[in-house]
């Protein structure tokens, strides 16, 4: 971490709620880095938990530099990544949740990457290892568990990303110039980054960097996996969706068609057939034949049952790797 006045060549947004036993390993993980030029802005959103206090402890027994803001109250993850990329003054920008941490090549793998792209590729991205709360390995990358048999998707992807965000946040590393070409995070949205993504990929180019390079910790309790926060992201990624109609090129009426599933899973049936029923026009005679089944009474509701059941088995699958890393007994990567 350079102390001087210089701009850092990278600046790491550590974004903090309520990860009081995570946020040290977390913090720990940037001390390890290989590559030492960047600076740290740490939000800590008014935890309740005391993660502010010991990241405090953490600054003052270590000594590393770094801007703190502690907020007085919740402002939620866009604003706090709002408020750290207003002070960032790195070239290159990347996050980390106090429950994940980096590999110690993390940053360094990833700028060399970058050292080999034109100005028009924005982002670099890699995979991340998946961890329990204890830290043990889940046999499962991230982007496996996303992409399945899919390739990582690089180069242009928009209208890949118009399906469905698989992009892993804590593992992507951004041109900062690009950033400010498409603004600061929508505040009004539940979360950040699929909005960020693909206003970033309508303009520029995405590369993919192979490797883990991101321990990803899965909490059945967070945003991103629990069924309590499911209606609120699927109402904000209905909102993305929505600004981009008229937008897509080729692909708008398949964005179409994901806007009106989307609407049917939000009890929006009305709205949502409405929808279907244009992208339909466009999209083939398979697509107009599902637009009839589900106009017949109770479709749309068998319709939502099923998107349950789906969503009720990508839940079980990460809780039978848990039950898994449980049972294997492997010890943490801390006591490696």
């Amino acid at each position: 971490m350079d102390s001087s006045t210089n701009r850092p060549k990278v600046s790491v947004l550590v974004t903090t709620y309520n990860h009081a036993p995570f946020v040290r390993e977390s913090l720990d993980s940037l001390v390890t880095q290989s590559f030492r030029d960047f600076e740290i802005i740490i939000t800590d959103d008014a935890s309740t938990d005391g993660t502010a206090d010991l990241i405090q402890r953490w600054l003052d027994e270590t000594g590393v530099p770094a801007h703190f803001i502690r907020n007085p109250i919740n402002r939620g993850i866009c604003a706090n990544r709002n408020t750290a990329l207003s002070i960032a003054r790195g070239e290159f920008l990347c996050s980390l949740s106090g429950d994940d941490a980096y590999e110690p090549e993390r940053i360094a793998r990833q700028l060399e990457c970058f050292a080999h792209q034109p100005p028009d590729v924005a982002v670099v991205y890699s995979d991340m290892r998946m961890i329990d709360a204890r830290g043990r390995p889940l046999d499962i990358s991230f982007l496996d568990y996303q992409l399945g048999k899919e390739p990582a998707p690089e180069n242009r992807v928009f209208h890949r990303l118009l399906r469905g965000c698989f992009m892993p946040a804590p593992a992507v590393m951004v041109r900062h110039a690009c950033l400010n070409v498409v603004g600061f995070y929508d505040e009004t949205l539940s979360h950040e980054d699929y909005d960020m993504w693909l206003r970033l990929s309508a303009l520029f180019r995405f590369c993919y960097l192979p490797g883990c390079l991101v321990r990803y910790r899965v909490l059945l309790t967070s945003m991103s996996h629990s069924p309590i926060f499911r209606t609120a992201m699927l109402t904000s990624a209905l909102r993305v969706l929505q600004s981009w109609q008229g937008k897509a090129g080729e692909g708008d009426s398949r964005l179409s068609w994901n806007i009106g599933r989307r609407q049917i899973h939000l009890h929006l049936d009305l709205e949502g057939l409405h929808t279907l029923s244009l992208a339909a026009r466009h999209l083939g005679s398979k697509f107009r034949l599902l637009v009839l089944l589900l106009r017949m009474p109770g479709a749309c509701s068998a319709a939502r049952t099923v998107y349950r059941i789906l969503h009720l088995r990508s839940v079980l699958s990460l809780r039978w790797y848990l039950l898994r890393a449980t049972r294997s007994g492997q010890v943490t990567h801390a006591s490696l």
